[in-house]
């Protein structure tokens, strides 16, 4: 479990050592006008009292909601040194939006799951029932989630996908990388200064790619128009403090074929504390417990919203 929790927060403790030297390294007003702009705030010491640290100190990190990070070093009652910054994922990366956004296309053409993953776990199954509901969190509201709904064939559960139940199907494939390798991913990048690429990869490698950065995947259905479903997949990265978003069209011939191809537009690096409840409103998006056969039809105007990097 330190292990992994090690490796969870590695980009952090790495930021933490490499800002500290990189403090080190300037001389006079250059230290404070670093801290400005970066937003660091040293609350006890500063850069230069790391140097006076013993190792015998306690080490505490602690994140401030989804905003920001405190550590701490102290021995007895007595704090040695302390500093907060920003959950900034560019700040503690060490990269602008543009090299971020270049590696993530780079990576991703380059990624080849290994192993898939579905989210099963036969401890959960109710003995006397055929169908179940593996209840999972909310992001922001909550008809944005990660549940996952199973059916009971035999002796044997199985993740729902049917045609019969487009939105339990498609709740399914967006988070279960097992279900997703036979769909393809044609997807358009937003990038910085209004550019775009474009690129083709398989759905269910962009789901264990997502899920090998540390995020976990949400999911929102918006609606259906004609014959393809629309919905929003959230990747969400709380530990770095941000999330990719996916904007998707999903064919309702693909459920039939368990094959076919995802049209997505997809945003990376967006800061989780930009995206707020305010940006959502409840009727975007359908409760999807309760399938319904009627469908509408209303425009996600939030999406330039939610990804200010400011």
């Amino acid at each position: 479990m330190e292990q992994q929790k090690l490796g969870e927060y590695r980009v952090v403790y790495d930021f933490i050592e490499r800002y500290l030297l990189e403090c080190d390294l300037l001389k006079g007003t250059d230290v404070m006008v670093r801290l400005d702009l970066d937003r660091v705030n040293f609350i006890q010491g500063s850069a230069e009292s790391v140097f006076d640290l013993t190792g015998d100190e306690k080490f505490v990190l602690s994140r401030l909601g989804t905003k920001a990070y405190a550590v701490e070093w102290s021995q007895g009652e007595q704090t040695k040194l302390s500093f907060s910054f920003e959950m900034n994922f560019q700040l503690m990366s060490g990269c602008s939006l543009i090299e971020l956004e270049q590696s993530y296309l780079y990576r991703l053409n380059r990624f080849h799951a290994k192993q898939l993953s579905e989210a099963f776990d036969s401890v959960l199954f109710p003995d006397s029932a055929t169908y179940y509901v593996k209840r999972g969190d909310f992001f922001i509201i909550d008809k944005i989630r990660n549940d996952c709904y199973y059916r009971k064939i035999g002796n044997d559960w199985h993740l729902i996908i049917d045609s019969s139940q487009p939105m339990h199907s498609i709740a399914n494939i967006v988070q279960n990388s097992e279900v997703a390798k036979g769909y393809q991913l044609h997807l358009t990048l937003d990038r910085y200064g209004y550019r775009s690429s474009r690129d083709t990869v398989c759905f269910a490698d962009w789901l264990e790619y997502c899920r090998n950065e540390g995020c976990r995947p949400y999911f929102g259905m918006k609606q259906k128009r004609g014959s393809n479903y629309e919905g929003t997949v959230f990747m969400v990265n709380e530990t770095c403090g941000y999330l990719h978003m996916l904007s998707m069209v999903f064919p309702s011939d693909a459920l039939v074929d368990q094959k076919g191809v995802i049209v997505g537009r997809l945003f990376v690096y967006v800061p989780i504390h930009n995206v707020t409840e305010k940006f959502f409103n409840n009727t975007y998006y359908k409760q999807i417990d309760y399938e319904k056969n009627d469908s509408f039809v209303v425009m996600d105007d939030s999406i330039d919203y939610m990804c200010a990097t400011n």
